[in-house]
């Protein structure tokens, strides 16, 4: 899942960008069924309209554009009976909501657990000013859904 909502050109990554093709042809070409990309804008359209052509055509067939009016349904069937257990209010679930990237302390809270271990593994992390060992706990914990043992496998990413 790739949630574009509030994408524009001012805070458009072409690095974010050669950093997701990267990882998805060298670490999970065989392995990603589908990728959702979530309310995308007129930037984000554009941007997959120069894009697409570069990608072969089954990994074209995988990538979706979820309108915005249409995203906490797809989140729904997606995530099964344990959404409301996962997904916070804006998506349609019970859970907390994730931190606004003013309230993010850590790089899992600005991008999430996966993002954030897939930036460090090829050595792209940016570094952020501050880190602090709760920020840190709190973003594993809502990537978890509060599941103890997704928590501690998460924090050990």
């Amino acid at each position: 899942l790739v949630d574009t909502e509030g994408a524009s050109r001012n805070n458009f990554s072409l690095q974010a960008v050669k950093m997701m093709q990267r990882m998805a042809t060298t670490r999970y070409a065989e392995r990603v069924a589908k990728i959702y990309v979530l309310s995308p804008n007129m930037v984000v359209r554009t941007v997959w309209g120069m894009v697409k052509p570069l990608l072969l055509e089954r990994t074209q067939r995988n990538i979706l554009m979820v309108p915005a009016g249409e995203v906490a349904p797809v989140l729904r069937q997606l995530m099964g009976d344990r959404f409301e257990q996962v997904l916070p209010p804006g998506y349609g679930g019970r859970a907390p909501a994730w931190p606004t990237p003013q309230q993010a302390e850590t790089l899992e809270d600005k991008c999430g657990s996966f993002a954030a271990a897939a930036w460090r593994m090829l050595g792209t992390a940016p570094e952020l000013e501050h880190r602090s060992a709760s920020g840190a706990a709190r973003a594993a914990q809502r990537a978890a859904g509060a599941d103890p043992e997704r928590t501690a496998a998460l924090e050990r990413i």
